[in-house]
């Protein structure tokens, strides 16, 4: 379950390769993703 939703609470943050700075948030850009475009 999430948290929020909604993307207020950063709960289900994952890590974008090749950035330290650069995050993606399941609830608000997911929750499918390309292969290669998240850290798991």
């Amino acid at each position: 379950r999430m948290a929020c939703g909604m993307g207020a609470c950063y709960a289900c943050v994952l890590k974008v390769p090749d950035s330290e700075t650069v995050s993606q948030r399941v609830c608000e850009d997911g929750p499918v993703f390309r292969t290669g475009t998240v850290v798991l």
